[in-house]
């Protein structure tokens, strides 16, 4: 395809932008943790990048005088996230 009738898209789901992939419709920058099973299932190719893309780094803040269901909140995404860190492919789990 010359690169004239290079087109480029962008969604904020990427749900959506993985059906597209799976769909035939192009590449798309996914982070792996987000595609694994399919890549696994033979669903999707991941393709290799030099250099590899950077990590993405995950944060979690709250106020400290923040209502009680915010904090209640803020401890259930952080056990879950350990949970997932605990469960989830060490290759895709770097601790900082």
């Amino acid at each position: 395809m010359p690169l004239a009738d290079t087109r480029i898209t962008g969604s904020p789901s990427i749900s959506v932008i993985v059906q597209l992939v799976r769909d035939g419709f192009g590449v798309a920058a996914i982070p792996r943790l987000f595609v694994d099973d399919l890549i696994a299932r033979g669903e999707v190719v991941e393709l290799p990048l030099q250099p590899s893309p950077p990590s993405i780094v995950v944060s979690m803040s709250r106020r400290s005088d923040a209502p009680l269901f915010v904090h209640g909140a803020a401890n259930a995404a952080r056990a879950a996230c350990h949970e997932y860190c605990e469960q989830g492919d060490r290759r895709l789990i770097e601790w900082l």
